[in-house]
């Protein structure tokens, strides 16, 4: 396959952009056409001391609505697993890079979930499963090094991304829906609960979000091939005397 140069790949955006009127049809437009004609400068990363276990708890989930229905989730304890890990970064010019995101997960804890209809409400809570599952993120973003990491700062990415989960809580809180139809005149879809709660939805860094990527995630041969990858001297991200900072 033919590769795109630079300049022809940003010519190749702009041009998209001008096709797609959404932003977010035009990002995955972008994406696509970066990662399918692998233009030049393209690396893809595989940092090993990312793959590990990692106590998310205290996360929330975007809400699930189904009519008068809205279901709150959320995870007071739980571990999640990254198996595996791809990372593909394309440059775009003007300091932006296409990202592909690709993590292996599983994981277990457990499930928060509070009912609501109308001024009724209902909590119940029971553990929760993420089955082994391959999780996919395109966006656009901005990478520089620092003493401490390298900093990444979001410029475009889906609002969400969605993870399968197994959990009994389904059940039960159709059970619970069901009762509380009983008891108003309300015609509630309560069948479509389940369903919709075979996946938790996670919302995603906004536009301008700013993390860092610390040294200690990273090996000398990470650091090094980033700023490779960057055109940077490959000395400039030799460990520092503390590997702790901010952006």
């Amino acid at each position: 396959m033919k590769l795109l140069g630079r300049w022809q790949f940003i010519r190749l955006e702009r041009y998209l952009r001008g096709v797609f009127s959404s932003p977010l049809a035009c990002l995955t437009a972008v994406m696509l056409a970066s990662f399918a004609s692998s233009p030049v400068g393209a690396e893809t990363f595989v940092f090993e001391r990312v793959n590990s276990t990692f106590d998310r708890s205290g996360m929330t989930f975007a809400p699930v609505t189904a009519g008068a229905l809205t279901v709150n989730l959320s995870s007071p304890r739980n571990e999640v697993t990254i198996l595996e890990h791809e990372v593909r970064l394309a440059p775009l010019g003007r300091g932006r890079h296409a990202v592909r995101v690709e993590v292996e997960v599983e994981g277990f804890g457990e499930l928060l979930a509070l009912l609501s209809v109308g001024d009724n409400e209902s909590e119940l809570s029971d553990e929760v499963l993420v089955p082994r599952q391959r999780v996919e993120v395109v966006g656009l973003v901005s990478l520089e090094s620092r003493p401490a990491g390298f900093v990444v700062e979001i410029h475009e990415l889906p609002d969400t991304v969605d993870v399968a989960i197994d959990s009994g809580l389904a059940g039960r809180l159709a059970n619970t829906c069901r009762r509380l139809a009983g008891l108003m005149p309300l015609l509630l879809p309560c069948d479509r609960l389940e369903s919709a709660l075979a996946k938790a939805t996670l919302p995603l860094p906004p536009s301008g979000h700013r993390f860092l990527i610390p040294n200690d995630l990273l090996t000398d041969a990470d650091r090094q091939r980033l700023a490779a990858y960057l055109g940077e001297p490959t000395g400039a991200t030799a460990d520092p005397p503390s590997a702790q900072g901010s952006p």
